[in-house]
């Protein structure tokens, strides 16, 4: 009797680092899956905080651009393309509101374009406002666009 109590046990030695092994590795995939999943989540919040920081510049330059034109200002000769590549445009830029920036937003000013009334006059010109900002880094970049209406 004490001869297969010792055959018994002779055999199952083992089995339980091979148990232990294989709980182990499990815990090791869910692991890595979990450091893949908050890696992602803050590749995501850095993108979203770029981009803010985009569009707040660009929404600087807009306001800017729109200070400019109630003050009087002409607008450009010609309209543009805001999908262009902005260094050749005549555009003007702004200090920048934001040291994380990458660079300083920019803005143009269209061309204007009247607001006739029946009788043929022109009480009131329509200027569009491009401007552009850029985030924390260069390739994160919005564009915004306005109209601007000014009285004659």
């Amino acid at each position: 009797m004490n001869r297969a109590i010792k055959t018994a046990a002779a055999r199952e030695t083992g089995s339980t680092l091979i148990v232990a092994l294989v709980m182990l590795l499990l815990i090791s995939l869910i692991a890595v899956g979990s450091m893949q999943d908050t890696i992602l989540q803050e590749r995501m919040t850095s993108n979203a905080a770029d981009r803010s920081i985009a569009f707040e510049s660009a929404e600087a330059a807009l306001r800017e651009g729109e200070e400019d034109l109630s003050e009087g200002e002409p607008g450009s000769a010609a309209d543009i393309d805001p999908y262009d590549d902005w260094d050749s445009i005549d555009d003007q830029t702004i200090p920048l509101i934001d040291d994380r920036s990458a660079e300083a937003p920019s803005f143009h000013l269209g061309e204007a374009r009247c607001l006739p009334t029946a009788d043929g006059s022109c009480p009131a010109e329509v200027f569009r406002v491009h401007s552009r900002g850029v985030g924390g880094r260069d390739n994160t970049e919005v564009l915004l666009r306005s109209a601007f209406l000014r009285l004659q």
